[in-house]
Order: C-alpha cells, then structure tokens, then sequence
C-alpha cells in the first residue's frame, strides 16, 4: 500500500502514513508477544468463548494469553484516530474560534463497535443542580446549570469517569430548562469519560493540529447501514 499525503475515500479508509505504519506494526508485534506468552502459566486458550467472540473476563491482574492478546487489540484499536465524517464543529463561546467535538450518538456507536453492546455500561455517579435563576429575568425565564459525573465500566472492571456541565438559558419553564440542562450535563460527561480511553473514542479532537488537518478533508458521511458502514479500523488515520 502506498504511503503518503493522508487522504480519504468511502469503505477504504485513510492511505496511512509512513508512521502511522511503523506504529501499527509495533502494536502488531506486541500482540504477537502477547499472544505467544503465558502469564504465569495462565492461559484462557481452552475456555469458551461467548456469543461476540470474547472469552469471559478473567482478572485483571492475571488475564492469561488470550485475555493479554485481547487487551492488546483493543489499545492498538483505541490508539487511532478517527476520520473527519465523526468530527463536528461549532463557534466557540462568545462567537471565539471554531471547536472540534464528537456528537454523543456517535461516541455510543464508537463504543458499541469497539467493546461491543453488552461490553461496557455507564453509571451517572453525581447529577447536581448548581443553580436556578428566575428573578433576575423579565417574564419569569428560566437560567439553569447542572453538574454531572459519569463512570464508563468495561466488562472487565476497568473503568474511567469524568466530569460534564449542562445549561438552559432563558427557558420559559423550569421544568423544560431542568431536563435540558440535566440532559446535556450527562452526555458531556459521559463523552469526557469515554475520551480516556483513547484517541478511537474522542481524545484525538483535542489534538489541535490533527483537527485542523482533517478540516480540510472531505468527510463521507458516517453510514447507518451495517452493509456499508466504515469501521473505526478503516477510518482511522495518523498525520505524524
């Protein structure tokens, strides 16, 4: 495969760079490893696995040959960043410069395709309303701020939570300005947490040049067909 200026087509992927493939087949070598040791003479290899795929989850101290080359696949996975069809945009505060996000529906699907549907949860851990106001506005409008902490657990125990805000602001019913407010503050957390995991689930938007690059990109839209869709492992890409 060609190396080169990254550049994009619809069920192809990116055409990565020659670092990118470097860092690919480290990763590929480290599974190998992985996959070819015994931890401490532990192996999983005669279990059975479920319904996806996955053996059941061992501990995480000790997860045998398959569980390691598993936990391998997933970083190598994790560690690729996504192509612009996933990435939006929007003015900043005060009509600032132009910020990078990944829509929530999005990240939910990332997930799903990466851990699988029955292979992670979340767990709202704190939902605070840090205030109402209605005094200060004309026609009894509505100003709301909720604080949320969201916790994303994996099958395996392992699991990162993060913190997010949501507001409403000049809402003609408390009630309405509440939900949307408590709505926003747990998918931006929820979003915050799942962006620890890697770059595959959010974490590359914050790298500045990455974004800016893949901005000029044309992006294809993210299908909703299975038969048509682009996987992470097609989309993801590297400009260093």
């Amino acid at each position: 495969m060609e190396t080169g200026k990254p550049r994009h087509s619809l069920g192809e992927g990116y055409v990565h760079t020659k670092g990118e493939v470097e860092e690919q087949q480290k990763a590929d070598a480290k599974v190998a490893l992985l996959a070819s040791s015994t931890n401490h003479g532990s192996s999983n290899s005669n279990q059975r696995k479920d319904t996806y795929g996955f053996y059941p989850a061992s501990s995480i101290s000790d997860p045998g040959a398959d569980g390691a080359r598993q936990i391998a696949l997933l970083q190598s996975a994790l560690s690729k960043r996504l192509g612009p069809e996933y990435i939006s945009t929007r003015s900043g505060p005060s009509g600032g410069g132009k910020l990078f996000y990944l829509e929530g529906w999005k990240v939910i699907d990332l997930a799903n395709e990466v851990f699988g549907f029955n292979g992670w949860c979340s767990s709202v851990m704190k939902l605070d309303i840090d205030f109402v106001s209605m005094d200060e506005l004309p026609n009894n409008r509505f100003n709301v701020g909720v604080t949320s902490v969201v916790r994303i657990t994996l099958r395996d125990g392992t699991f990162h939570e993060d913190v997010g805000y949501g507001s409403s602001e000049n809402s003609p019913k408390k009630s309405q300005a509440l939900e949307k407010a408590k709505k926003e503050a747990v998918t931006d957390a929820l979003k915050r947490a799942m962006r620890t995991f890697g770059r595959l689930l959010g974490n590359c938007v914050y790298d500045k040049k990455f974004v800016e690059k893949a901005s000029k990109m044309r992006a294809n839209p993210v299908s909703p067909s299975p038969d048509v869709i682009t996987h992470w492992w097609l989309t993801s890409t590297s400009f260093y």
